[in-house]
Protein backbone atom coordinates (compact mmCIF):
# COMPACT_ATOMS: atom_id res chain seq x y z
CA UNK A 1 0.00 0.00 0.00
CA UNK A 2 1.39 3.37 -0.97
CA UNK A 3 0.79 6.57 0.95
CA UNK A 4 0.54 9.39 -1.60
CA UNK A 5 -0.15 12.46 0.49
CA UNK A 6 -0.33 14.65 -2.65
CA UNK A 7 -3.46 12.90 -3.96
CA UNK A 8 -6.46 15.25 -4.12
CA UNK A 9 -9.31 13.08 -2.76
CA UNK A 10 -12.51 14.20 -1.02
CA UNK A 11 -14.99 11.82 0.60
CA UNK A 12 -18.69 12.42 1.16
CA UNK A 13 -19.94 12.02 4.73
CA UNK A 14 -20.34 8.41 5.90
CA UNK A 15 -18.34 7.04 2.96
CA UNK A 16 -16.37 3.87 3.51
CA UNK A 17 -13.12 3.26 1.66
CA UNK A 18 -12.57 -0.48 1.20
CA UNK A 19 -9.75 -0.35 -1.38
CA UNK A 20 -6.91 2.00 -2.27
CA UNK A 21 -8.00 5.15 -4.11
CA UNK A 22 -5.48 5.80 -6.84
CA UNK A 23 -7.16 8.63 -8.75
CA UNK A 24 -7.84 12.15 -7.48
CA UNK A 25 -11.47 13.20 -7.21
CA UNK A 26 -14.61 13.12 -5.12
CA UNK A 27 -15.97 9.83 -3.78
CA UNK A 28 -19.07 8.76 -1.90
CA UNK A 29 -21.05 5.74 -0.80
CA UNK A 30 -20.39 2.35 0.72
CA UNK A 31 -18.08 1.19 -0.71
CA UNK A 32 -16.73 4.52 -1.93
CA UNK A 33 -17.15 5.05 -5.68
CA UNK A 34 -16.62 8.15 -7.82
CA UNK A 35 -19.19 10.76 -6.82
CA UNK A 36 -21.01 10.79 -10.18
CA UNK A 37 -21.64 7.03 -9.87
CA UNK A 38 -22.78 7.43 -6.26
CA UNK A 39 -25.23 10.18 -7.20
CA UNK A 40 -26.61 7.99 -9.99
CA UNK A 41 -27.12 5.14 -7.50
CA UNK A 42 -28.94 7.44 -5.06
CA UNK A 43 -31.21 8.79 -7.83
CA UNK A 44 -32.06 5.24 -8.94
CA UNK A 45 -32.90 4.19 -5.38
CA UNK A 46 -35.11 7.27 -5.00
CA UNK A 47 -37.00 6.52 -8.25
CA UNK A 48 -37.52 2.88 -7.23
CA UNK A 49 -38.85 3.89 -3.79
CA UNK A 50 -41.27 6.40 -5.36
CA UNK A 51 -42.68 3.66 -7.65
CA UNK A 52 -43.18 1.36 -4.68
CA UNK A 53 -41.19 -1.47 -6.28
CA UNK A 54 -38.73 -1.95 -3.43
Amino acid sequence: MSNDMGLQVRLAANSCVTKDITQPGDYGGFPAVPIHEWRRQIAYQYRISKKGIA
